[in-house]
């Protein structure tokens, strides 16, 4: 996901400019087509079923994967709509040229490409990677308010500083969520496991982008959407402080 924003906001916005919508769509829609071209000759046929561990077939799903999955949902629903609408907040209430606009999605990528391995190889040090995942939404906030700082002091250099920690925090959180679901479950239950987050992320993917949407329509202005995607990504800090503590409250008892 971030090597597309890197490659459509490097390319596509300005391309729009040049040549039209339809064109940067239709350009868009071609270099998809040689992946279904691949997925034709590279996916098996054949439905491959994984072996049955003893006493796994009805194996719950444990606590820590349901309180993943609803941090995941609030990640992808304050997450997406950053992505979708950075570039058309740079633009009109910041000033940016489309082709600037399109960039800030495309520094977002980026630097979210290279924090995916950075966090990912900081993980394997972390005892305890709710914290981790707590700390990551901490971060995306900050960038929430350099957005809305930006805006009220008309600053539209602050919108690089909040795409590089938004790349850095929200962008990699969405890779290191699947390594600490990977690391603290079962094996018997681990793609059930990861199913299920991948669901929760995936909603909150198609929710977020309409519901930031049509609160800026009922406004007419992005304030109040920022607003309310930092108080998600604060909501979702809080889901994985709570679960690092519904973790260690059994311990602490014994």
């Amino acid at each position: 996901m971030p090597l597309s924003q890197v490659v459509g906001g490097a390319l596509l916005p300005g391309l729009a400019v040049l040549t039209g919508w339809r064109t940067a769509a239709t350009v868009a829609a071609l270099i998809l087509a040689p992946t279904l071209v691949m997925s034709y000759f590279f996916v098996p046929c054949t439905s491959v079923r994984a072996s049955r561990l003893p006493g796994s077939a009805r194996r719950p799903v444990p606590a820590n994967v349901w309180w993943m999955t609803g941090y995941a949902f609030l990640l992808g629903c304050a997450l997406q709509p950053t992505i979708v609408y950075l570039p058309l907040f740079g633009h009109e209430d910041l000033g940016l040229s489309v082709g600037m606009a399109g960039l800030t999605v495309a520094v977002m990528g980026a630097i979210g490409l290279v924090a995916r391995v950075a966090w990912g190889r900081l993980f394997e040090r972390v005892r305890r990677p709710q914290l981790l995942l707590a700390a990551l939404p901490v971060v995306a906030t900050m960038a929430v308010g350099v957005l809305v700082t930006a805006s009220v002091v008309e600053a539209p250099g602050l919108v690089w500083m909040a795409a590089v920690l938004h790349g850095a925090s929200a962008v990699a959180a969405t890779a290191v969520i699947m390594l600490a679901v990977v690391a603290t479950t079962d094996a018997a239950v681990v793609g059930s496991a990861t199913g299920l987050v991948a669901t929760g992320q995936f909603t909150g993917f198609a929710v977020g982008p309409i519901a930031f949407g049509a609160l800026v329509d009922g406004t007419g202005a992005y304030g109040p959407g920022w607003l309310v995607v930092g108080g998600v990504y604060l909501l979702a800090a809080l889901v994985m402080v709570l679960a690092a503590w519904q973790q260690r409250r059994p311990a602490g008892r014994g």
